[in-house]
């Protein structure tokens, strides 16, 4: 149903879930808090070889709901056997989910992981996060840890993949300099007051994309004869296509435990 006083258009909400029941219905409740921003909402769920009882949850949510698409993806596991390709055939899967069915008007795509990823976001922050001007594309920061450094993209950050500078290194002194060097070190936190930054690429449990622009993309899990965060070669497509590309400070997916916590015993959260 539209939302008139919405303060944004239209989006649609995707994420992917596989052996995640713990998790899952809370992050589905996530996607609840966070549609009344929009005039009108509708999901899509991936879901893959779980084992665990998702399938079961994701159906359930299904059915209590309208607008609520679940793809049902099993046998993924046996044909893209690497994460970072499976992935990006259900990352795929989604983008042409929402190619084949796009309402007229709809303008937002929301891009989240149904873990404990994104537990911690909010109505709030992501309003405020949208009011920023000039963007295509907005990524989350965690508090304490910026946990998503594979994704990112940054020219004073992360300027490769620090996979490059580790993997190839047998355990020991030289491996766990190297780690401290490109992984820790890149890990450090980013201040939530610091203004938004332009990068190539990122995603830290959740993203926001314009539409149409976010569907030129396309997910690779593997490329130069190595794996590769399946998000890296979709941002660069869209930067490629025009598209300016921000880690928003502000926008808080993730608390260390304890505050987290803390913020859902005084309804923060």
């Amino acid at each position: 149903m539209a939302k008139p006083s919405a303060p944004f258009g239209p989006a649609v909400f995707v994420g992917a879930a596989r052996n995640n029941a713990r998790f899952l219905p809370a992050a589905l409740e996530r996607w609840e808090l966070l549609a009344p921003l929009f005039e009108s909402s509708r999901f899509v769920l991936a879901e893959n070889d779980s084992t665990d009882g998702t399938a079961e949850i994701a159906a359930r949510w299904a059915r209590a709901g309208d607008h609520r698409t679940v793809l049902a993806l099993d046998g993924l596991a046996a044909t893209e056997p690497t994460r970072p390709a499976r992935l990006a055939a259900v990352r795929n899967r989604l983008l042409d989910e929402v190619r084949a069915t796009t309402f007229a008007g709809e303008q937002f795509l929301v891009a989240m992981d149904m873990d404990d990823a994104s537990l911690a976001i909010t109505p709030q922050r992501l309003r405020r996060a949208m009011a920023f001007e000039g963007w295509d594309a907005l990524f989350a920061n965690q508090l304490c840890y910026y946990n998503d450094v594979w994704a990112l993209r940054d020219p004073v950050r992360s300027p490769d993949d620090w996979t490059h500078h580790v993997n190839h290194l047998p355990p020991g002194p030289r491996r766990w300099l190297a780690r401290l060097q490109h992984l820790t070190w890149r890990n450090r936190p980013i201040a939530p007051w610091r203004p938004p930054f332009a990068v190539s690429s990122a995603f830290g449990g959740f993203g926001i994309y314009r539409l149409p622009l976010a569907l030129a993309g396309r997910y690779e899990g593997f490329r130069d004869g190595r794996e590769i965060c399946e998000h890296v070669p979709f941002n660069e497509q869209l930067e490629a296509a025009g598209a300016r590309l921000y880690v928003h400070p502000g926008l808080i997916n993730m608390l260390p435990l304890p505050l987290y916590r803390l913020g859902r015993i005084a309804g923060l959260l």
